[in-house]
């Protein structure tokens, strides 16, 4: 069955794990989690699928930045930067968005307290006041800037709502 089917020509990675803690208090346990989920299955992907036409890898703002209370995100995406970025070096159309926080809904895993942190991409804790200038992206209005990107030149874009 698999030899009828066409090559696969291109290829989305959105997988993530979030542990949230600080530094000091990251197990190697929620680091290998973060890790595997980013990096090790995007690797499996690039080692396993040749001649792609594109392969978009969404990494996040944390991998630039860095976010309070998140070293294991913000270490495992800054490890698929690297990645990405050798095998496009070696050939592989790779586009890296750099991804802010984007509004969740009701259904999502981060309802509740949670939620309260994400639209000020995590620059806050609940209950704080909100110090940053960013704002979370609405799914349409995402995807609609999704299509910019991946119409430009551009492979490692960083995409904050302002």
């Amino acid at each position: 069955m698999l030899a009828e089917l066409p090559p696969v020509r291109g290829v989305f990675h959105l997988a993530g794990s979030i542990a949230d803690a600080m530094i000091t208090q990251v197990s190697a346990e929620d680091f290998g989690r973060t890790y595997s989920s980013k990096v090790l299955s995007a690797k499996n992907l690039l080692e396993n699928l040749d001649g792609l036409d594109f392969a978009v890898f969404f990494s996040s703002v944390s991998a630039c930045f860095g976010f309070h209370g998140q070293a294991a995100y913000a270490a495992a995406n800054a490890a698929l930067d690297e990645l990405c970025r050798s095998y496009r070096k070696s050939g592989v159309p790779v586009i890296l968005p750099h991804w802010g926080a984007w509004a969740l809904g009701k259904g999502s895993a981060y309802a509740g307290e949670k939620a309260e942190a994400l639209p000020g991409l995590l620059f806050r804790q609940p209950g704080e006041q909100d110090i940053s200038a960013m704002r979370a992206f609405e799914g349409s209005a995402a995807l609609k800037l999704l299509g910019t990107v991946l119409s430009s030149p551009l492979t490692d874009p960083i995409l904050i709502g302002l």
